[in-house]
């Protein structure tokens, strides 16, 4: 949205913005996964060696901090 914005109609992004905002935001960045998704595992244990290959080795970082998806989100708020 916040390089081609004329892609997007406005009234469209600013609703995924605010979904994005309320769900997907949280205090260090952006999640990559919806918490309400079946396959989301809020807790990361990279000292887990189970044989669950979807939290094995740290492999669920849903709730990473993820800086570059969240300055975007940040600069389409402000240029809509």
């Amino acid at each position: 949205m916040t390089v081609a914005p004329e892609l997007f109609q406005e009234d469209h992004a600013l609703i995924a913005l605010e979904l994005a905002d309320k769900i997907l935001r949280g205090p260090l960045g952006m999640k990559t996964l919806d918490p309400a998704d079946m396959q989301y595992r809020p807790v990361y244990d990279n000292l887990n060696d189970s044989t669950d290959p979807a939290i094995a080795k740290g492999l669920n970082y849903h709730n990473v901090c993820i800086l570059i998806p969240t300055f975007f989100m940040e600069l389409s708020l402000v240029s809509t």
